[in-house]
């Protein structure tokens, strides 16, 4: 399994499972054509995620802000439609994002970056 691979499947097991987009069976309910913000930036948010140590979530917010977010559907002056209607699974669940490749990487020994 690739590596990308094993950090979705523990965010579909943790993430998917709250989401307040999914149906009752547990599939994702996102309306046809989009695609939720982790599946669809997972390579950037573990990047993101791996480039910070702390203890504090801020540092973490600031690092997707800056290196997930202006590759998503913000605009020019760092405003997202999704985030500020609460409908961006990243930002929803930012501390259980952080929680789970944190999980995945002591697992695997911290292994490899992304």
């Amino acid at each position: 399994m690739d590596r990308v691979d094993v950090f979705r499947e523990a965010l579909k097991s943790r993430v998917c499972a709250i989401c307040f987009d999914r149906n009752d069976d547990g599939t994702c309910a996102l309306p046809e054509g989009r695609v939720c913000a982790i599946e669809g930036h997972l390579p950037e948010i573990l990047k993101a995620v791996e480039s910070v140590h702390s203890f504090d979530l801020t540092p973490y917010v600031e690092s997707i802000r800056s290196e997930v977010c202006p590759n998503c559907s913000q605009d020019e002056h760092g405003r997202c439609v999704f985030r500020e209607n609460f409908d961006c699974s990243v930002d929803n669940f930012l501390l259980l994002v952080v929680d789970t490749i944190e999980d995945v990487k002591r697992r695997q020994g911290d292994g490899a970056r992304a």
